[in-house]
């Protein structure tokens, strides 16, 4: 299990991420903070594939940075391969 946290900068606004109206892409913010969480599992009987999920977060930071309206959570899935 992992877990980070930090700030993030938008290059360009933020098309999937709710602004201060809450409708996605409409007065989204560049800058927020980040949250990461992620899990990786692993079977002793394939000790080289993980299944991999994680969660992405970004937010105002209950308005220290910005509306509490803004932000977003994505969930990831994946499989994370060692090649030896």
């Amino acid at each position: 299990m992992a877990w980070g946290n930090g700030v993030s900068y938008a290059f360009t606004n933020p098309r999937a991420e709710s602004g201060d109206s809450g409708v996605r892409g409409v007065g989204t913010k560049q800058f927020q903070y980040y949250m990461n969480f992620e899990t990786e599992l692993t079977d002793s009987s394939a000790p080289n594939v993980h299944l991999v999920l994680r969660l992405n977060h970004r937010s105002g930071v209950y308005g220290l940075i910005s509306s509490q309206r803004t932000g977003s959570n994505y969930l990831g899935a994946g499989l994370r391969f060692d090649f030896k």
